[in-house]
């Protein structure tokens, strides 16, 4: 959890930094939010795959998610 936690504040910080330095667009924002919602997707995934237990998906159908009812 620390790991997905230093990935968010780290993103957070950058776009924090970035936004205060420039006045940006609307699509601009979206798109990092975007990239920070990417980024901490990634660190799920290499945590998940360090403790062994498998990709994102792998993981929702253990947990039943996404099958069909």
């Amino acid at each position: 959890m620390d790991l997905v936690w230093d990935g968010w504040r780290e993103q957070y910080e950058l776009l924090s930094s970035y936004f205060a330095e420039r006045d940006v667009a609307p699509r601009s924002v979206s798109m990092a939010v975007w990239r920070v919602a990417a980024v901490a997707s990634q660190f799920r995934q290499q945590k998940w795959k360090a403790e062994g237990q498998g990709s994102e998906r792998e993981m929702g159908k253990e947990r039943g998610r996404g099958r069909k009812q």
